[in-house]
């Protein structure tokens, strides 16, 4: 449930915060975002209910979906044509990389240190 909820405000947020990034800057936006959901990843260790953590869960998913949507864009604006492909898949394989080895991380530590620490350590 909860990592459907974090892809669910993935997805929301790569919809909700591109636009934004194209109005304000993608430089603020990508430092807001950032701020947001180290933030909220902070919050979610000292949820006092389920309900609470949900919800930072999802804010958390929607900053990560900016994230990365602003990623690809600046990519896409900066780099040249030849490039440009190879950048999408780095930043991809990087992204993809980054949750099966915290996902990973997660069931070796989980249970000795609990999950409001692994979720302090893991912003």
């Amino acid at each position: 449930m909860i990592t459907s909820l974090t892809l669910t405000g993935t997805g929301l947020g790569g919809i909700f915060i591109g636009p934004l990034s194209d109005r304000y800057g993608r430089k603020p936006t990508a430092m807001i975002t950032s701020l947001v959901l180290f933030l909220s990843m902070v919050v979610t260790a000292f949820s006092p209910n389920f309900v609470f953590f949900l919800f930072f869960v999802i804010l958390g998913g929607l900053c990560v979906g900016g994230s990365l949507s602003i990623a690809y864009t600046y990519w896409a604006e900066v780099s040249s044509t030849t490039h440009r492909p190879i950048g999408v898949i780095v930043i991809t394989m990087f992204w993809n990389s980054g949750m099966a080895i915290s996902y990973g991380f997660a069931l070796l530590v989980i249970n000795r240190i609990g999950w409001r620490i692994y979720s302090v350590m893991m912003s």
